[in-house]
């Protein structure tokens, strides 16, 4: 083997640690795993710890059972999921024990403390995992199953939506338990391409909040946009409508609209070209855009 060669091969990177970093690894684990350590040694340790949790398939147990017991402190369990999260991205070392990681996570999301059943139930809906996905559906249809709050379960659901979560949120929508929930049962619905009439609805009702109108305008834009222009057509003929939704109205016009069609429209031209020199600042630029792209 040639000089070159020799140098070559040892230069490329060691798929391990070897001395005094696998010493370091061991030296962490141990700190993390004592119970006679304070919170903060323990946590900063699995938080220096996650490469060497990734190479170390031997302490990946130990940081499970960390996580999944209920005597450990809130904070150091934490600082374990976050550990296992980083370690499960390294597939081949992360195999034997992904079951088991899977089982505790679901274990936790059982949890007494509130922000640990978040972080897990987090976790799992990532991954779209249906254990997660049933107990969060529960809890919106009996509040005394609930697992977390409605709209965090919601927030949680739209990383997989489907029929059985549109129809939990459309009952928050009818009958929501506080502002939060509703906001966040819409922007999961967002999705549904049969919530285009609701939608409509609430982006013409100028008794609803200015966010939940933009958030329909939105959602329109992206299950139903020819209905967009449609209402946002109205919206800026409507001398009575808010600033800030015919500003937006504008835009939907200036950015996606029918040229041809916009064109050809007499009594819209006229109407931007009045709100171009006679509306409020915020309207006004709206419409001097839209003019510079299909004003004559």
């Amino acid at each position: 083997m040639s000089k070159k060669q020799k140098s070559a091969k040892s230069s490329k990177p060691s798929r391990r640690p070897k001395g005094p970093a696998r010493r370091s690894a061991r030296g962490l684990m141990s700190i993390a795993t004592s119970p006679s350590k304070h919170v903060k040694e323990r946590v900063a340790a699995l938080e220096e710890a996650p490469l060497a949790v990734s190479y170390h398939d031997e302490n990946l147990p130990e940081v499970l059972r960390i996580l999944g017991d209920e005597n450990e402190p809130t904070k150091v369990r934490l600082a374990a999921l976050q550990a296992l999260q980083t370690a499960s991205f390294n597939a081949v070392a992360f195999a034997p024990v992904r079951g088991e990681y899977m089982a505790t996570l679901r274990k936790v999301a059982k949890d007494p403390d509130p922000e640990l059943r978040e972080n897990a139930l987090g976790v799992l809906a990532r991954r779209k995992d249906g254990f997660a996905q049933k107990k969060l559906l529960e809890g919106l249809q009996d509040p005394e199953k609930a697992l977390l709050p409605p709209e965090k379960a919601l927030q949680l659901l739209s990383y997989d939506p489907h029929a059985e979560a549109y129809q939990a949120a459309r009952e928050i929508v009818r009958r929501p338990p506080n502002d939060d929930s509703r906001r966040e049962a819409l922007r999961l619905l967002s999705a549904d391409a049969k919530a285009s009439p609701m939608f409509e609805k609430l982006l013409r009702d100028k008794s609803e909040p200015l966010e939940i109108r933009q958030l329909s305008a939105a959602a329109l834009h992206a299950i139903n946009p020819e209905k967009l222009q449609e209402h946002a057509r109205e919206i800026v003929l409507d001398p009575s409508e808010q600033d800030d939704i015919q500003a937006a109205s504008l835009a939907a016009l200036t950015n996606f609209g029918d040229g041809e069609a916009i064109a050809n429209d007499k009594a819209l031209m006229k109407r931007i070209d009045r709100l171009s020199s006679e509306a409020p600042t915020t309207v006004k630029q709206s419409a001097r855009q839209f003019l510079g792209k299909y004003g004559q």
